[in-house]
C-alpha cells in the first residue's frame, strides 16, 4: 500500500518575543541562537524527521531575516511564506496562510516551542475521532505557567483552567491539526487570537480532541527556558 503523505505544516514564526529582551531586538524570536543555530532549524529538523514535506512559515516581525536564511528549501522540506503586512494575531496568521495556499487541512506549529510529538499518531487520532481540531498535549510536572487542559473519557477537551495553579497537569503543547472549517466564522485579514477566540469557542461546543504525548517539550519564550534549551539541545540533537 502506498504511503500517505502527512498534511502540510504551518509554523507561526511572526512573534515579537518581547520577554526575551535584547535577544529579539534584532531578530524574530524563532531565529534566536540555540547552541550555535537558529531555533527554527531545530523545529524544521523535527518536522522533516516526522515525515512532513511542505512547510508554510507564517512570518511578520523581521520576516526578511527568516526568508533570507532559509529560502525555498530546507533539507527535505519545501518552504513557502505567508507574510503579514500588519499584525493579525495567531488566528489571523493561520487563516491567511491556509487561504493563501488553499489548505483544507494542516498541522499548526508554534514557532517558539519544541514539542517532539508523533505527528503521524496525531493525524491518525484526528481521522479516527472525525474531528475538526486536535491538539497534542504534554504532561508537565508544574503546569502553573500554562494552565491545565481537562479531558473527558472520550478524549474531548472540556476545559482550560486558568494559569497559576501549581502541580502536574496536561498543557497545550502548541501543535494542532485542524480543518479549514474551524474558521467558518472568521474572514481573511481579520485580526484575532486563535487560542482565545477560535479554540475556546470550539472547546465550549465540545468539538476539540486532545492526544497525550510524552515526548520532550520546551517553550523558549522566557530567559530561563531559553537557557535550559541551550543545555538540552546539546544532547537532543
Amino acid at each position: 500500500m502506498a504511503r500517505v503523505s502527512l498534511p502540510p505544516a504551518v509554523v507561526l514564526a511572526g512573534g515579537l518575543g518581547t520577554r526575551l529582551g535584547a535577544l529579539t531586538a534584532q531578530l524574530p524570536k524563532p531565529m534566536v541562537d540555540i547552541a550555535g543555530k537558529p531555533f527554527l532549524c531545530y523545529l524544521l529538523d523535527y518536522l522533516a524527521r516526522q515525515g512532513i514535506k511542505e512547510v508554510i512559515l507564517a512570518v511578520g516581525y523581521q520576516a526578511e531575516k527568516i526568508i533570507a536564511y532559509f529560502g525555498k528549501q530546507y533539507k527535505s522540506l519545501s518552504l513557502s511564506y505567508s507574510h503579514e503586512t500588519q499584525p493579525l494575531g495567531t488566528g489571523g496568521a493561520i487563516l491567511q496562510a491556509l487561504t493563501l495556499f488553499k489548505l483544507n487541512q494542516a498541522f499548526i506549529i508554534n514557532g517558539d516551542s519544541l514539542f517532539l510529538a508523533d505527528l503521524k499518531k496525531l493525524w491518525e487520532f484526528h481521522l479516527d475521532k472525525q474531528t475538526e481540531l486536535s491538539l497534542a498535549l504534554s504532561l508537565q510536572e508544574n503546569s502553573a505557567r500554562y494552565g491545565k487542559v481537562i479531558l473527558d473519557r472520550q478524549q474531548k477537551i472540556i476545559k482550560f483552567t486558568e494559569k497559576g495553579e501549581a502541580g502536574p497537569g496536561l498543557i497545550n503543547g502548541g501543535i494542532y491539526l485542524l480543518e479549514f472549517a474551524v474558521f467558518n466564522n472568521f474572514t481573511k485579514g481579520q485580526k484575532f487570537s486563535f487560542e482565545e477566540e477560535a479554540l475556546l469557542s470550539l472547546v465550549n461546543q465540545q468539538q476539540v480532541h486532545g492526544l497525550i504525548d510524552s515526548s520532550y517539550f520546551i517553550d523558549i519564550g522566557l530567559p530561563e527556558t531559553y537557557a535550559q534549551a541551550q543545555k538540552d539541545f546539546l544532547t537532543l540533537f
